[in-house]
């Protein structure tokens, strides 16, 4: 662009000139760092979680939908006969199983907390110029509820272990609560407060560390 064009921009169009283009130059800055680390040709042979050895090599390319755009990954798989290929690259800069990065995932999964599918779809394209078939979509919110229910499992398997190793703690306490004062109360309120009864009642704490269990004594 050059001065004369952008001295014809007025403030919305200077805005949307940079929401497009500007994304494309953070599109060419994320491809620069991706290609940074070559390839993922990390030697003549490797062994998978399978204990398989893949001894033979070749090129392949993948496409991963982004908050930039579509970029193209060119990635080493290696592979062997009647087993599944390995890329190594994958694993590095962990892309996502489903061809959308899980930022881009993360902003469509609250944007469909919100609103419905077609809508956040449409938010999406409209803010980063990227369409997510509506497919795909719910694809991405079956993996991202299975992802939430295992993450609380073990939470809850890890506080479970973890409770068990810590010292049983016992408290005492009464319940009758805060003392209230009624210096500047009205007199009505205050008569009545006067001649109210505070029920007491106490109260045996058992307490693990973040639970607190309520037992009233016998």
């Amino acid at each position: 662009m050059n001065d004369r064009e952008a001295n014809c921009f007025t403030l919305s169009g200077i805005e949307e000139y940079l929401q497009k283009e500007g994304r494309e130059l953070l599109k060419d800055l994320l491809i620069g760092y991706i290609e940074k680390p070559g390839i993922g040709n990390i030697g003549p042979s490797v062994i998978g979680a399978d204990g398989v050895k893949r001894t033979h090599k070749r090129l392949r390319t993948r496409k991963i939908k982004t908050l930039f755009g579509i970029i193209v990954i060119n990635r080493i798989a290696y592979f062997s006969r009647g087993v599944a290929s390995f890329f190594p690259l994958d694993g590095m800069l962990n892309l996502p199983l489903l061809g959308v990065s899980y930022n881009l995932q993360k902003h469509l999964v609250l944007e469909i907390i919100k609103t419905s599918f077609d809508e956040s779809i449409e938010s999406i394209e409209r803010w980063t110029g990227v369409l997510i078939a509506k497919k795909q979509a719910k694809k991405i919110i079956f993996e991202s509820t299975n992802y939430f229910n295992k993450f609380y499992d073990l939470q809850y398997t890890r506080e479970k272990s973890e409770t068990k190793k810590q010292p049983l703690l016992i408290l005492t306490s009464d319940g009758k609560g805060v003392v209230m004062r009624t210096e500047d109360l009205r007199e009505a309120t205050r008569k009545k407060a006067k001649n109210k009864k505070i029920s007491k009642s106490h109260f045996l704490n058992i307490a693990f560390p973040d639970c607190v269990w309520y037992k009233s004594p016998p």
